[in-house]
């Protein structure tokens, strides 16, 4: 992938200059006689391939327009004929292709080449759901839509129509990554790095959070009439034994942060523009504190059951299965002779230990009956019944929910930004809310009751929120918090709807990040920009004032609260703060002791806990944690 900001940079004579030797010109076409430039790796003059490289350094650095003309036509070229161009550069070999990586690429090569590949299957995807040219095929299913209320009278359904158009066309723009084109690349650059810096700063205890994951694998597992415990214990034998990932892979399941690089951070808000070390930062952090391989073997864990479940109902005729399989299946357009093929018992995967079960990707390659292509939209028609399942059990930032909150507002624009800002981590909770609520919606056909579903899916999140505050107490080096203050439960509500950090505001004027409540709806950026300009500015008005400065204290607090990876990460964060940021703040601060006594006892009034390991990394007067006081508190 070009960076079109460093071409332009640099300027076309630099590029041409680099590029030039790197090249395999004998497998490049000059387009004006129709043959290569060179044979027998021979290297032509740079005059013979200075027009060549100026029409390919003018489509980069304009987006196609060098040889495009305005109009009033919709659309542009279909996809199809799109993915069947010629590849216009060959670099001579791997060295050539990272030489000129390094300077004008994006990616590395792994993310490069998987980055192509899932390209490839989502432009698949989207033609195999809205044809040849995906946005025609999106504008005609709305238009149909907007017809038929507008014949049949339905004024409410013609609105309905029209606001469901607008969100499918955003929903479709971060598919396809159109609204992730940037208006400025260097401001896009600048925030998503700042973005990436603050998850590898803020979500290193993520991972003590996805305990609430248990809630809502229990609803989605009971839903369709699986054993939720069947899911949560699978999951940890997967994380337990190599041999039960490799018979899961053998049935064509892996994980997900496997082949997408950008998966662990795209669970809580989405993908982010750009690369470099802060994405790096961001990636190395949620898979050392182990979020990305607690959610890839909950993910497959909840794919093995559903296979094992598929197979226990093999047995029954489609017109026998329960309600909401059938349900599942029949949305899907999965019919009763599809299923009789999916059941047969000479083409299901067996695992080591005897277990049955009905894999789509196994299926796939196994069975002889149907057509290869007509087999593939089966198979792929039976995973995504399943995908629908996986994303209301281990819920990520889905695309409905970007497009509600960012809309298609680009990178690098000051609305694009400031939506990207305000909603990050919230387009998580924004997207399993909304997973929810279609599922409650939808109750009556999955035939249950939807006060009921409502009810235990909400005391569930209730009690896995508590457990995830506790959790993160006992990690941080204090005693859990007294469960018998009401905000307690507050805070665990908003903690089960992945919103934890607004429950703070309900113990304290703070965040636990330490950030105002404007701050927090502003979002991580501009409470970045707080951290950085708040102490400036009180510095400058205590010099005004003729006071002296607290450079040491600030100082300590932003390396305490701003370090990334160390100030979250949940096996190292209280090593950190207690050894690191408190001896630089003793260092610094002549006033440490009275400051960090002022803490504890605004810790203690705020969450009625303190402290087992003492501040400072006074080993001798750490003392085993006191878990009698979580029964405490009566507010």
């Amino acid at each position: 992938t070009h960076d079109a900001g460093q071409l332009l940079q640099k300027g076309f004579n630099a590029w041409a200059e680099k590029i030039h030797g790197l090249l395999a010109w004998d497998r490049i076409r000059d387009h004006s006689t129709g043959k290569p430039f060179a044979t027998g790796g021979a290297l032509p003059t740079p005059a013979e391939t200075r027009s060549f490289l100026k029409d390919v350094y003018d489509g980069i650095t304009t987006r196609g327009w060098d040889d495009k003309d305005p109009s009033l036509t919709m659309g542009g070229q279909a996809l199809a004929n799109q993915r069947a161009e010629h590849r216009v550069l060959h670099f001579r070999d791997g060295s050539a292709w990272l030489d000129y990586n390094r300077e004008f690429g994006t990616s590395d090569p792994f993310s490069a080449m998987i980055g192509g590949l899932h390209n490839l299957a989502g432009d698949v995807a989207r033609m195999r759901v809205l044809g040849p040219n995906p946005r025609a095929g999106l504008n005609y299913a709305t238009q149909v839509a907007q017809k038929h209320a507008a014949d049949i009278g339905d004024a409410k359904l013609a609105d309905r129509s029209t606001r469901a158009g607008k969100t499918a066309l955003a929903m479709l723009a971060h598919q396809d990554g159109a609204a992730n084109i940037p208006q400025h690349v260097g401001g896009a650059r600048f925030f998503g790095g700042v973005r990436a810096t603050r998850t590898s700063i803020q979500l290193g205890s993520a991972m003590i959070s996805s305990v609430t994951d248990a809630a809502t694998i229990t609803a989605a597992a009971q839903t369709i009439g699986m054993s939720a415990t069947n899911v949560l214990s699978r999951s940890v034998k997967l994380m337990s034994s190599q041999a039960t990932r490799e018979t899961a892979a053998r049935m064509g399941y892996v994980a997900e942060t496997l082949a997408d690089t950008g998966a662990g951070m795209a669970r809580y808000f989405g993908k982010n523009f750009g690369t470099g070390i802060p994405e790096r930062l961001s990636a190395f952090t949620l898979r050392a504190t182990g979020l990305n391989f607690v959610t890839d073997m909950r993910k497959i864990a909840f794919q093995m059951e559903f296979a094992g479940h598929l197979a226990e109902m093999s047995g029954r005729d489609f017109a026998q299965l329960d309600k909401p399989l059938k349900k599942m299946l029949s949305d899907r357009g999965i019919t009763a002779a599809d299923w009789d093929l999916l059941r047969d018992p000479a083409i299901r995967f067996r695992s080591p230990e005897g277990a049955d079960f009905i894999t789509p990707f196994h299926w796939l390659e196994h069975q002889t009956t149907l057509p290869r292509v007509e087999a593939e939209g089966l198979a792929l028609r039976l995973q995504m019944a399943i995908q629908e399942q996986v994303e209301l059990a281990i819920p990520a930032a889905s695309l409905e929910g970007k497009a509600l909150l960012q809309g298609t507002a680009p990178p690098g624009s000051f609305m694009g930004e400031l939506a990207r800002s305000s909603t990050m981590y919230k387009s998580f909770s924004m997207s399993m809310m909304l997973g929810q609520y279609h599922r409650f919606a939808q109750a009556d056909g999955w035939g249950m009751n939807r006060w009921t579903y409502a009810a235990k899916l909400s005391a569930m999140l209730l009690m896995t929120g508590a457990l995830a505050i506790q959790l993160k107490e006992l990690v941080k080096g204090n005693d859990p918090r007294p469960m018998g203050d009401r905000k307690f439960w507050i805070a665990a509500a908003f903690q089960g709807g992945g919103l934890g950090i607004f429950g703070d505001f309900f113990q304290s004027e703070t965040s636990r990040v330490g950030g105002g409540i404007g701050e927090t709806l502003a979002g991580p950026v501009a409470g970045l920009a707080g951290d950085i300009i708040g102490p400036v500015a009180s510095h400058l008005t205590r010099l005004a004032d003729g006071q002296g400065t607290l450079f040491g204290r600030d100082a300590a607090n932003f390396l305490r609260m701003n370090t990334p990876f160390f100030s979250s990460a949940w096996p190292v964060r209280t090593a950190y703060s207690q050894i690191v940021a408190d001896n630089v703040q003793r260092f610094l601060d002549p006033e440490a002791e009275l400051i960090m006594s002022r803490r504890l006892k605004k810790m203690a009034r705020d969450y009625g806990t303190q402290p087992f390991v003492a501040p400072g990394g006074n080993w001798s007067a750490t003392r085993m944690p006191d878990l009698s006081n979580a029964f405490g508190g009566s507010q």
